[in-house]
């Protein structure tokens, strides 16, 4: 899969990345996708091939059997287990086609048994920020110690703090913190220097070749509305979900920094997965959760 996932990364390669053109875009997907096939024709159960088929469906056009396979691995006993090890993405997905709980379940399910695994704890916040509910994911994140020094993790409570507004909180948090410690540490500064009017030397952070997103919130934050709908249409043709896309949705579904008008592709495999455009959730599979 860590094949797999460098040619994704190949493939939303900018002018500011460092790679050899040395692939069409073509080629470098259908690497892509064979990674895949090779994880899935080493899984020893149906079940792990099933969980690997859903990092198939995720990078393809077409979402429309994301949520049936889905549901089947969510459910299985093999569920921590599977996602134990680096889920690529797939779990922010799922959280943003609404299952926050059963991802959040299956974290601390894997949290219990490997306290150290990032990646789980990150889940947990993302479920929560997903929600909206940026109070609890920080309380969440200070219960977390050990975790401090983690980049996604640091980067995470102070997007929550910015949301809350609690500015002088985020001013101290960043005034103790090494930017080399703090992932999308140029996007987190744009955004609160625009927020102090200080739009030129938001830019400037934004301008940077250094700068590594995860989301567009300090894209808006520094250019507006219109520039950052014309850098989302950018990102949507990739021939792969762009990431920063997918981030910018689970980080601030409720308040998204760009039109999902904007970005055809992304938007019509959100559709396919049973996400509303209109109304920003998720159409639930089963009436009854609804």
């Amino acid at each position: 899969m860590y094949r797999s996932d460098y040619y994704f990364h190949y493939l939303l390669k900018s002018e500011k990345a460092i790679y050899s053109d040395t692939l069409t875009e073509k080629q470098a997907y259908n690497f892509l996708q064979k990674g895949i096939e090779s994880a899935i024709d080493k899984s020893k159960t149906e079940m792990e091939k099933d969980y690997y088929r859903l990092f198939s469906i995720m990078h393809s056009a077409d979402w429309s059997s994301l949520r049936f396979n889905a549901e089947r691995v969510l459910n299985s006993p093999e569920a921590a287990q599977l996602f134990t090890y680096q889920p690529f993405n797939l779990a922010a997905l799922l959280t943003s086609l609404g299952y926050g709980k059963q991802i959040t379940k299956i974290s601390r399910a894997i949290l219990k048994n490997d306290p150290l695994n990032n990646s789980a704890s990150r889940q947990i916040l993302e479920a929560m920020m997903y929600e909206g509910d940026y109070a609890k994911a920080i309380q969440s994140y200070d219960s977390l110690n050990a975790f401090d020094q983690e980049p996604r993790l640091r980067y995470m409570k102070l997007f929550c703090l910015y949301q809350l507004n609690k500015m002088d909180e985020v001013s101290n948090f960043l005034a103790q913190a090494d930017s080399t410690k703090v992932s999308s540490y140029h996007s987190i500064q744009a955004m609160i220097l625009a927020k102090a009017g200080k739009l030129k030397e938001a830019k400037q952070f934004m301008d940077r070749d250094s700068r590594d997103d995860y989301t567009l919130s300090g894209f808006e934050a520094a250019y507006g509305r219109e520039a950052t709908n014309r850098e989302a249409a950018r990102l949507d043709k990739k021939l792969v979900t762009h990431h920063i896309l997918l981030f910018s949705l689970l980080y601030s579904s409720k308040n998204l920094p760009f039109d999902l008008s904007t970005t055809p592709n992304f938007a019509k495999r959100l559709s396919q997965a049973g996400f509303d455009m209109k109304q920003n959730q998720v159409v639930s599979s089963k009436p009854s959760e609804a």
